[in-house]
Protein backbone atom coordinates (compact mmCIF):
# COMPACT_ATOMS: atom_id res chain seq x y z
CA UNK A 1 0.00 0.00 0.00
CA UNK A 2 0.88 3.74 -0.59
CA UNK A 3 2.46 5.46 2.13
CA UNK A 4 3.24 9.27 2.52
CA UNK A 5 1.88 12.26 0.57
CA UNK A 6 3.58 13.71 -2.24
CA UNK A 7 4.04 17.05 -3.05
CA UNK A 8 4.27 17.56 -6.74
CA UNK A 9 6.69 20.34 -8.73
CA UNK A 10 9.82 20.02 -10.77
CA UNK A 11 11.16 17.65 -7.84
CA UNK A 12 8.60 15.19 -6.83
CA UNK A 13 9.49 14.63 -2.89
CA UNK A 14 7.78 11.56 -0.10
CA UNK A 15 6.50 13.05 3.00
CA UNK A 16 6.79 9.68 5.27
CA UNK A 17 4.39 8.94 7.60
CA UNK A 18 5.18 8.16 11.03
CA UNK A 19 7.11 4.84 11.03
CA UNK A 20 8.46 5.19 7.59
CA UNK A 21 11.64 6.22 5.99
CA UNK A 22 13.66 6.37 2.76
CA UNK A 23 13.25 8.40 -0.73
CA UNK A 24 10.28 6.44 -1.50
CA UNK A 25 9.17 5.96 1.77
CA UNK A 26 10.23 1.98 1.55
CA UNK A 27 12.01 1.62 4.08
CA UNK A 28 10.00 0.54 7.58
CA UNK A 29 11.33 1.57 10.78
CA UNK A 30 11.18 -0.27 14.43
CA UNK A 31 9.66 1.70 17.66
CA UNK A 32 11.07 1.83 21.07
CA UNK A 33 8.04 1.51 23.03
CA UNK A 34 7.16 1.61 26.68
CA UNK A 35 8.88 -0.97 28.79
CA UNK A 36 8.33 -1.29 32.73
CA UNK A 37 11.32 -0.21 34.58
CA UNK A 38 12.36 0.85 32.15
CA UNK A 39 13.50 4.31 31.14
CA UNK A 40 11.38 7.03 29.05
CA UNK A 41 12.51 6.19 25.69
CA UNK A 42 13.56 2.51 26.80
CA UNK A 43 16.68 2.49 24.40
CA UNK A 44 19.41 4.85 24.86
CA UNK A 45 19.67 5.22 20.93
CA UNK A 46 16.49 6.61 20.56
CA UNK A 47 12.72 5.97 19.49
CA UNK A 48 13.10 5.00 16.08
CA UNK A 49 15.33 2.71 14.35
CA UNK A 50 16.10 1.73 11.04
CA UNK A 51 16.92 -2.32 10.24
CA UNK A 52 20.13 -3.17 11.27
CA UNK A 53 20.06 -0.38 13.99
CA UNK A 54 20.57 -1.87 17.67
CA UNK A 55 18.39 -0.65 20.27
CA UNK A 56 20.49 -0.63 23.97
CA UNK A 57 17.50 -1.28 26.67
CA UNK A 58 18.40 1.26 29.48
CA UNK A 59 17.05 0.04 32.62
CA UNK A 60 15.72 1.17 35.83
CA UNK A 61 18.91 0.46 39.34
CA UNK A 62 17.82 -2.66 40.42
CA UNK A 63 16.78 -4.43 37.47
CA UNK A 64 19.11 -5.68 34.19
CA UNK A 65 18.25 -6.27 30.45
CA UNK A 66 16.46 -9.36 29.46
CA UNK A 67 19.12 -8.96 26.43
CA UNK A 68 22.13 -7.07 25.77
CA UNK A 69 20.82 -5.71 22.52
CA UNK A 70 18.11 -5.69 20.53
CA UNK A 71 18.41 -5.35 16.47
CA UNK A 72 15.76 -3.70 14.23
CA UNK A 73 14.72 -6.47 11.20
CA UNK A 74 14.23 -5.65 7.89
CA UNK A 75 10.61 -5.92 7.87
CA UNK A 76 10.60 -2.90 10.84
CA UNK A 77 10.04 -5.44 13.81
CA UNK A 78 11.90 -6.35 16.50
CA UNK A 79 13.35 -10.13 16.63
CA UNK A 80 10.30 -12.26 18.01
CA UNK A 81 12.28 -14.55 19.68
CA UNK A 82 13.83 -11.39 22.19
CA UNK A 83 11.23 -10.28 24.69
CA UNK A 84 11.76 -6.58 25.63
CA UNK A 85 11.56 -6.58 29.44
CA UNK A 86 14.33 -5.36 32.41
CA UNK A 87 14.07 -8.19 35.54
CA UNK A 88 14.58 -7.66 38.28
CA UNK A 89 18.63 -8.65 39.36
CA UNK A 90 18.99 -12.39 39.90
CA UNK A 91 19.08 -13.49 42.98
CA UNK A 92 22.11 -14.45 45.10
CA UNK A 93 23.46 -17.12 47.60
CA UNK A 94 23.55 -15.80 51.13
CA UNK A 95 25.71 -17.39 53.38
CA UNK A 96 25.51 -17.37 57.29
CA UNK A 97 22.78 -15.06 57.42
CA UNK A 98 24.30 -12.61 55.93
CA UNK A 99 23.16 -9.26 54.04
CA UNK A 100 24.20 -8.10 51.27
CA UNK A 101 24.39 -4.65 50.95
CA UNK A 102 23.69 -4.38 46.42
CA UNK A 103 20.58 -3.54 44.87
CA UNK A 104 18.39 -6.49 44.05
CA UNK A 105 20.27 -8.74 46.06
CA UNK A 106 18.42 -10.54 48.38
CA UNK A 107 17.99 -10.12 51.84
CA UNK A 108 17.27 -12.12 55.19
CA UNK A 109 15.15 -9.39 56.86
CA UNK A 110 12.90 -10.78 59.36
CA UNK A 111 9.13 -9.84 56.80
CA UNK A 112 7.00 -13.05 57.27
CA UNK A 113 7.51 -15.79 55.29
CA UNK A 114 7.14 -16.20 51.47
CA UNK A 115 4.53 -18.59 49.97
CA UNK A 116 3.47 -19.27 47.09
CA UNK A 117 0.35 -16.97 47.09
CA UNK A 118 3.00 -14.27 47.13
CA UNK A 119 3.65 -16.27 43.42
CA UNK A 120 -0.22 -15.49 42.54
CA UNK A 121 0.00 -19.08 42.63
CA UNK A 122 2.46 -19.11 38.99
CA UNK A 123 4.77 -20.27 40.81
CA UNK A 124 6.88 -21.73 43.94
CA UNK A 125 8.21 -19.66 46.44
CA UNK A 126 12.05 -19.97 47.43
CA UNK A 127 11.17 -18.11 50.96
CA UNK A 128 13.88 -15.55 50.35
CA UNK A 129 13.11 -12.20 49.31
CA UNK A 130 14.82 -8.99 47.19
CA UNK A 131 16.01 -5.85 49.23
CA UNK A 132 12.75 -4.72 47.85
CA UNK A 133 10.86 -6.85 49.70
CA UNK A 134 9.40 -8.67 47.00
CA UNK A 135 9.29 -12.45 47.37
CA UNK A 136 11.47 -14.60 45.11
CA UNK A 137 9.60 -17.11 42.74
CA UNK A 138 10.60 -19.86 40.44
CA UNK A 139 7.58 -19.63 38.01
CA UNK A 140 5.64 -22.12 36.08
CA UNK A 141 6.88 -22.15 32.70
CA UNK A 142 4.05 -20.27 31.37
CA UNK A 143 4.58 -17.47 33.50
CA UNK A 144 7.68 -14.85 33.79
CA UNK A 145 8.24 -11.69 35.82
CA UNK A 146 8.13 -10.32 39.81
CA UNK A 147 5.35 -12.74 41.52
CA UNK A 148 5.22 -14.50 38.23
CA UNK A 149 2.53 -11.54 37.22
CA UNK A 150 3.89 -11.98 33.89
CA UNK A 151 2.76 -14.17 30.79
CA UNK A 152 5.46 -15.97 28.78
CA UNK A 153 4.96 -14.91 25.08
CA UNK A 154 4.34 -11.17 22.56
CA UNK A 155 0.96 -10.41 22.08
CA UNK A 156 -0.29 -8.40 18.47
CA UNK A 157 -2.19 -4.80 19.47
CA UNK A 158 -6.19 -4.60 17.93
CA UNK A 159 -5.89 -3.36 14.97
CA UNK A 160 -6.62 0.31 14.30
CA UNK A 161 -8.99 -0.29 11.41
CA UNK A 162 -11.51 -2.66 13.82
CA UNK A 163 -11.57 0.24 16.95
CA UNK A 164 -13.29 3.24 16.12
CA UNK A 165 -11.55 6.71 17.06
CA UNK A 166 -8.68 4.49 18.12
CA UNK A 167 -5.17 6.21 18.23
CA UNK A 168 -2.75 5.58 15.34
CA UNK A 169 -1.16 3.36 18.11
CA UNK A 170 -4.29 1.16 19.73
CA UNK A 171 -1.73 0.35 22.25
CA UNK A 172 0.79 2.83 24.35
CA UNK A 173 3.45 -0.01 24.11
CA UNK A 174 3.50 -0.55 20.22
CA UNK A 175 2.14 -3.23 17.46
CA UNK A 176 4.09 -6.01 19.60
CA UNK A 177 3.29 -6.39 22.96
CA UNK A 178 6.19 -7.82 24.59
CA UNK A 179 5.26 -7.20 28.43
CA UNK A 180 1.96 -8.18 29.88
CA UNK A 181 0.04 -5.01 29.66
CA UNK A 182 -1.59 -3.18 26.70
CA UNK A 183 -2.54 0.06 27.51
CA UNK A 184 -5.27 1.03 25.21
CA UNK A 185 -5.17 4.62 23.76
CA UNK A 186 -8.19 6.79 22.00
CA UNK A 187 -7.91 9.63 19.84
CA UNK A 188 -8.26 13.26 22.09
CA UNK A 189 -11.53 13.43 23.04
CA UNK A 190 -12.76 9.71 23.30
CA UNK A 191 -11.34 7.39 26.49
CA UNK A 192 -10.46 3.70 26.19
CA UNK A 193 -13.05 0.89 27.86
CA UNK A 194 -11.42 -0.92 29.11
CA UNK A 195 -8.11 0.96 29.80
CA UNK A 196 -5.62 -1.75 29.63
CA UNK A 197 -5.14 -5.80 28.19
CA UNK A 198 -4.01 -8.76 29.38
CA UNK A 199 -1.16 -9.95 27.13
CA UNK A 200 -1.65 -13.63 28.41
CA UNK A 201 0.69 -16.04 26.18
CA UNK A 202 0.28 -14.82 22.80
CA UNK A 203 -3.61 -13.83 23.16
CA UNK A 204 -5.06 -10.42 24.81
CA UNK A 205 -7.90 -10.79 26.89
CA UNK A 206 -9.86 -9.10 26.43
CA UNK A 207 -9.07 -8.90 22.68
CA UNK A 208 -9.84 -5.57 22.00
CA UNK A 209 -10.92 -2.29 23.29
CA UNK A 210 -13.92 0.85 22.38
CA UNK A 211 -13.17 4.23 22.48
CA UNK A 212 -16.01 6.10 24.13
CA UNK A 213 -16.55 9.76 24.54
CA UNK A 214 -16.73 12.74 21.68
CA UNK A 215 -16.78 16.35 21.16
CA UNK A 216 -19.28 18.13 23.85
CA UNK A 217 -22.51 18.35 23.22
CA UNK A 218 -22.54 22.00 23.19
CA UNK A 219 -19.91 21.93 20.42
CA UNK A 220 -21.85 19.67 18.26
CA UNK A 221 -25.12 22.16 19.01
CA UNK A 222 -22.88 25.26 17.75
CA UNK A 223 -21.27 23.58 14.88
CA UNK A 224 -24.56 22.32 13.94
CA UNK A 225 -26.54 25.67 14.01
CA UNK A 226 -23.27 27.03 12.26
CA UNK A 227 -23.94 24.52 9.35
CA UNK A 228 -27.83 25.42 9.70
CA UNK A 229 -26.72 29.44 9.48
CA UNK A 230 -24.38 28.77 6.41
CA UNK A 231 -26.94 26.91 4.69
CA UNK A 232 -30.01 29.69 5.17
CA UNK A 233 -27.58 32.50 4.03
CA UNK A 234 -26.67 30.14 0.97
CA UNK A 235 -30.56 29.69 0.17
CA UNK A 236 -31.34 33.30 0.92
CA UNK A 237 -28.40 34.83 -1.63
CA UNK A 238 -29.40 32.32 -4.27
CA UNK A 239 -33.31 33.38 -3.84
CA UNK A 240 -32.55 37.32 -3.98
CA UNK A 241 -30.19 36.23 -7.18
CA UNK A 242 -32.94 34.93 -9.00
CA UNK A 243 -35.35 37.02 -8.15
CA UNK A 244 -32.97 39.83 -9.03
CA UNK A 245 -32.71 37.79 -12.74
CA UNK A 246 -36.39 37.60 -12.44
CA UNK A 247 -37.05 41.64 -12.13
CA UNK A 248 -34.74 42.14 -15.19
CA UNK A 249 -36.30 39.84 -17.30
CA UNK A 250 -39.63 41.56 -16.33
CA UNK A 251 -38.22 44.81 -17.28
CA UNK A 252 -37.06 43.94 -20.58
CA UNK A 253 -40.56 42.77 -21.12
CA UNK A 254 -41.88 46.20 -20.38
CA UNK A 255 -39.27 47.66 -22.28
CA UNK A 256 -39.92 45.76 -25.18
CA UNK A 257 -43.60 46.27 -25.13
CA UNK A 258 -43.48 50.17 -25.18
CA UNK A 259 -41.93 49.94 -28.21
Amino acid sequence: QAVGTKTYGPDCACVCDTGWAGDACEIPLCQATYVQNAADPPCEEGIWFQPGEVCTLSCESGYAAAYETYACGDDGTWPSNQIFACNIIPAQNIEDGAIEEEEGVLTTTTQGSCTDKDCNWRGTATGLRYLNGTCVCECYEEYTGVSCRSWVGTCQSPARIDIENSAIMPCKEGLIITGDTCTAQCVEGYWASPRTLECRGEVLAPTTFSCIGGPDVREVWCSAMQYIAFSSSAVAICGLALICFCYGKEKGREVHNFF
